[in-house]
């Protein structure tokens, strides 16, 4: 029996982000490998300056789980070179102050917070509203809660709300 329910609200998209450099902000799937098995050890390679790239990660997150099923295939392994953070806000503070660096994070948290580094398109697909609406941009992933089936009447009240048209304005 079906204890609980899981109610969509937005759709969402998950990033590469680099650290401020000049490289060419197009990932294809051959080199993208960057950011999983390093088999690209420099920003030479891809017509950026003569420095290693620093893979920066977190745990078996929902980024890692996209890069896999979307575009990397489920062979994907993590470098043993990635700096592994806690948490998300912890690895988009460390592309902020890491040179040279990549990794994985929301977009929606990038535009809130007006971060300063670049975003990788993926296939020559940026990661903007547009393409996120239009399911063109990859790395999507539902935005949503998930509730008790007989939940109480405050947050019954809540996810009627932000399930009205009203709420999808605010």
């Amino acid at each position: 029996m079906k204890t609980k329910s899981l109610f969509i609200f937005a759709m969402g998209a998950v990033i590469l982000g680099l650290f401020s450099c000049a490289i060419n902000t197009n990932a294809t799937r051959s080199n993208s490998t960057i950011n999983t098995q390093a088999e690209i050890k420099n920003w030479q390679e891809l017509g950026g300056p003569d420095a290693k790239i620093v893979v920066l990660d977190i745990p078996k997150e929902v980024a890692e789980n996209l890069l896999r099923k979307y575009y990397l295939g489920q062979d994907l392994k993590i470098s043993s070179e990635a700096v592994v953070l806690r948490r998300e806000s912890e690895l988009i503070a460390a592309i902020q102050n890491t040179p040279y660096s990549i990794g994985a994070f929301s977009l929606a948290y990038a535009i809130s917070h007006k971060l300063p580094v670049n975003h990788l398109s993926l296939n020559g697909v940026e990661p903007s509203l547009e393409n996120i609406k239009n399911n063109k941009y990859p790395m999507i992933i539902p935005i949503g809660i998930t509730i008790k089936k007989t939940p109480a009447k405050s947050v019954k009240e809540f996810v009627n709300y932000a399930r009205s048209q009203s709420g999808k304005k605010n």
